[in-house]
């Protein structure tokens, strides 16, 4: 990023923030008046798994002090290993705060049984999830699917860059859901995406209505 497009990217999220109400080194004394934000455009939150090396209550804090209110809630949060009361619990923490779970993941479903992907839409559903973000492979998609029908809970595919092996980018996980339930499509990391060299404003429109969720840094 060029030093001048860098210097308008800080001032701008400065700018945001300080419409939000926070602290910002260096610009404290420069009112700035807050932006409405379209909510039935974009709903913005916070991925819980930023928020990794906080217990589920501080987390839950540390989202209430960004002024964010939805989540997509990683396992640190609402452990696999839980049982139907303890993630019932959890859930209703995070509901009480004011804090919409809007998604689950990122879940990886590298395995090729339907027993491994069930006990992973169990787990979404007993936690209230509408969505799950995912890491699966091109020979696992099949049996996803099937499991979004059955339960009615959406999928986002999360790519993960050059390392990744089954979906990179955007790009790779559109030709293999082209076809599928409308319920499966795309969580766009930003940051992997750049890394694979393509334009990134263009795989998102490439992206269209598979688009379910993006996530940024």
């Amino acid at each position: 990023m060029q030093d001048s497009t860098r210097r308008g990217f800080l001032k701008t999220v400065a700018a945001s923030a300080a419409g939000l109400g926070l602290a910002s080194p260096g610009i404290q004394n420069v009112p700035v008046p807050p932006v409405p934000f379209p909510q039935e455009a974009l709903r913005l939150g916070i991925a819980s798994y930023s928020l990794r090396e906080l217990s589920r209550p501080d987390a839950i804090a540390a989202i209430q002090a960004l002024g964010a209110s939805y989540v997509s809630v990683k396992s640190f949060h609402l452990p696999y290993e839980a049982s139907p009361r303890e993630l019932a619990e959890g859930r209703k923490a995070f509901d009480e705060a004011g804090i919409e779970v809007v998604s689950g993941g990122v879940i990886y479903l590298h395995e090729e049984d339907d027993d491994h992907i069930r006990r992973h839409f169990e787990y979404a559903k007993q936690c209230g999830m509408p969505m799950m973000v995912i890491a699966p492979t091109k020979a696992t998609m099949p049996r996803i699917e099937s499991f979004v029908q059955e339960y009615d809970i959406r999928v986002a595919i999360h790519n993960h860059g050059p390392e990744d092996d089954h979906f990179p980018g955007p790009a790779d996980a559109l030709a293999v859901i082209h076809d599928m339930d409308p319920r499966v499509g795309l969580c766009v990391d930003i940051g992997h995406t750049a890394r694979t060299g393509v334009d990134v404003p263009q795989a998102l429109a490439e992206a269209g209505s598979r688009l379910f969720d993006v996530h940024l840094k």
